[in-house]
């Protein structure tokens, strides 16, 4: 489950899971089926929700959904290259032609 923290962060509460992250910090986040993958440069934390959830607290100046089931970070790409997105923590993620 996640919940909005203060204005910078987002509560992530699963399982014997708990974390606080900020917003500068995600790279991505993606849907895979029923389960969130939020990407930070040091971290990968999966749970069950919905990416719409994350959505709305999210999107905005730096943060774009570049697919139906992904949230990107622009402040944290470094290239788009081929259909890939390439990260500042070296992360690479394959996208759609288009």
């Amino acid at each position: 489950m996640i919940r909005k923290g203060d204005n910078n962060s987002i509560i992530i509460v699963s399982g014997n899971t708990f974390a606080r992250i900020k917003f500068s910090d995600i790279e991505m986040i993606e849907q895979i089926g029923r389960k969130i993958k939020v990407c930070t440069e040091n971290d990968e934390y999966v749970f069950y929700d919905r990416i719409n959830d994350m959505a709305s607290a999210l999107l905005g100046s730096t943060f774009y959904r570049a697919m139906k089931s992904l949230i990107v970070n622009f402040d944290k790409m470094v290239n788009i290259k081929d259909g890939v997105l390439i990260f500042e923590s070296g992360r690479k993620f394959a996208i759609g032609r288009n």
